[in-house]
């Protein structure tokens, strides 16, 4: 279906007009761009644009001029103004136009271009054809996230389940973008379409690069711990992902006992000869292994025993389950022991609240992630929060809770202790 979302761009500056190029096209519009009278009677006739943005910033022409001659075309496109003038010389454009019967938009724009409400003014005027699953990064706004460095990690604290005070031990780098329209963004919102695109090698470079230079820094500050980076199906088929990962560890000067590399388990299974012989050089170099999302896939436990694995994580949506579901306590039971008489560390994912924690405890998990201990925080946070958990807890209590029972956590207070120090 042809995108019924088109915007005609009508002169100004050509450095805010990239600017304004962008956002649309984020926001889902097919973008063209006119710099004189002649251009814009041909672009309305053969591009048929749902919206026009006159951008009165530099103007070749006469705004107001342009406005009768859309006037007499008898033009029923909405109309959005962006221009550096006073807002009230921009409102009363808008009256001009509205009394000519031009569909002008109530937004105006000035500058600096507020991303935010440009973005959202030109959601509302999309085709309800195209409003449905929401907004989707292209290739251009990936790589220019990259260039730009809006592609972030944060690192979500691994805590130790059986060790007083819930130290933690390690943490699991994740990306995040801080999106000039939409925010900071989980990695949801525009991995997939980054691995559609082929574009998951250049992010993951980017989180390599990331994650070692704060490694690099937290080793000389003396608290650093094992940082785990995700590896996507794609890059577990190449050859050269261990020598990739070898380097860039040598070229900060960082031990690789403090890399761990996370599979998800169908990714594994895509081709179990191929990853074994990757995760086995991992391995070699002293670079751990982790089998993300154990659970959700479907392998079998002789395909399992074969992959040089450290640890398996078991998945959320057991987790999650744990207190209400006998069968799903179970399973979870079976892993643990599974895990163990193969020389495993389990680590319990998505644990929420005090009872999954505890339970999770008595069957002899070791190590624990999830809101309850620590959402994802970006770098500064997490050393704060590492620095708090390791040296400052223990100073103040090493006498309490070693255990989750009913007397260390009775009450909403005692569970707060309990995790401790958990912002």
């Amino acid at each position: 279906m042809t995108n019924p979302n088109r915007m005609l761009i009508i002169d100004g500056e050509e450095a805010i007009q990239q600017t304004l190029y962008d956002i649309a096209e984020e926001a889902g519009f097919v973008v063209k761009v006119a710099n004189g009278q002649v251009q814009v009677s041909v672009l309305l006739a053969r591009f048929e644009p749902s919206v026009m943005l006159i951008n009165l910033i530099k103007p070749s022409m006469d705004s107001i001029e342009l406005l009768r001659q859309l006037a007499k075309r008898h033009c029923e496109v909405p109309i959005v103004l962006l221009g550096d003038e006073d807002s009230r010389v921009l409102k009363t454009v808008v009256r001009i136009g509205t009394g000519l019967g031009l569909a002008m938009h109530e937004s105006v724009f000035g500058l600096p271009v507020d991303s935010t409400g440009f973005y959202q003014a030109l959601v509302e005027l999309k085709s309800d054809e195209m409003v449905d699953d929401g907004w989707r990064p292209s290739l251009r706004t990936l790589a220019r996230a990259l260039v730009n460095k809006d592609i972030v990690s944060h690192f979500q604290p691994k805590v130790d389940l059986q060790a007083n005070g819930f130290p933690i031990v390690g943490g699991e780098a994740l990306a995040r973008w801080i999106h000039p329209v939409h925010g900071l963004l989980p990695p949801s919102r525009f991995l997939p379409v980054a691995e559609e695109v082929k574009f998951m090698p250049r992010i993951s470079a980017a989180m390599l690069a990331s994650v070692t230079t704060h490694l690099a820094d937290w080793s000389q500050r003396g608290v650093a711990v094992p940082i785990s980076i995700n590896i996507s199906p794609r890059e577990l088929t190449d050859p050269d992902l261990p020598r990739r990962l070898i380097d860039g560890l040598a070229a900060k000067n960082i031990a690789p006992e403090l890399l761990t590399v996370e599979i998800t388990e169908q990714a594994a299974m895509d081709d179990l000869e191929v990853a074994a012989d990757i995760l086995a050089r991992l391995r070699l170099s002293n670079i751990s292994v982790s089998l993300d999302d154990f659970g959700t896939g479907y392998s079998s436990l002789v395909e399992l025993y074969r992959l040089p694995l450290n640890e398996l994580k078991l998945d959320r949506s057991l987790i999650g389950d744990l207190v209400s579901d006998k069968s799903a306590h179970t399973v979870a039971q079976t892993m643990i022991e599974m895990a163990g008489s193969l020389g495993m560390t389990v680590c319990a994912e998505g644990v929420e609240d005090v009872d999954t924690a505890r339970i999770l405890q008595d069957m002899g998990c070791g190590l624990a992630q999830g809101f309850f201990f620590g959402k994802p925080l970006p770098a500064v946070e997490f050393e704060a929060q590492l620095v708090a958990r390791t040296h400052r807890f223990f100073r103040q209590h090493t006498h309490a809770y070693t255990r989750l029972d009913d007397e260390t956590v009775s009450d909403e207070t005692g569970a707060e202790e309990a995790r401790g120090f958990v912002v």
